[in-house]
């Protein structure tokens, strides 16, 4: 399958990454459970994203501006890099730096994806951004490795070549 859009899939409709002003060049995340950060420690929030881009594209997750000083977390790798054959569920990777727990309730927006191109010496990729298709449905979110296949591994985090 040659991918020409970007699929932007979600099981509802209160967890597709939103862009709240005109001039947003990013989409906020919303965390899809409750989560609780022990002091020192990261923990893996479930989004219930999943992204299939065309060649040329890929996917970055950065945290939401507010998000260390309003809550004392902070992305644990700094910026989330999403391959364009990475089909599973977008997580973020939370860590508390402070000496208290933080808990936050569902849907709360935490971090933000960036849709950006990529340029290979050996590929020709064209500047202009593909359309992005968005999806809600919670059967096409548990097949969408099937929908949208690829050779690599959808686990999550350090799942290439595993």
């Amino acid at each position: 399958m040659t991918l020409t859009n970007i699929v932007i899939c979600v099981a509802d409709s209160i967890q597709l990454p939103q862009k709240h002003t005109p001039g947003a060049v990013c989409r906020d995340l919303v965390i899809n459970e409750d989560i609780t950060v022990e002091p020192g420690k990261i923990i893996l929030a479930p989004t219930g994203v999943k992204i299939a881009c065309p060649a040329g594209r890929h996917t970055k997750i950065y945290a939401r501006s507010g998000l260390p000083i309003k809550s004392g977390l902070m992305l644990a790798n700094g910026v989330g890099v999403i391959d364009n054959d990475y089909r599973g569920e977008y997580f973020l990777q939370l860590y508390n730096f402070t000496d208290s727990v933080v808990t936050h309730t569902t849907w709360t927006r935490l971090g933000q994806i960036e849709i950006v191109p990529y340029f290979l010496p050996e590929q020709a990729h064209s500047l202009i951004m593909p359309a992005i298709e968005t999806i809600i449905d919670p059967d096409v979110f548990q097949r969408f490795e099937e929908l949208y296949p690829t050779s690599r591994w959808a686990w999550g985090f350090h799942s290439t070549g595993k």
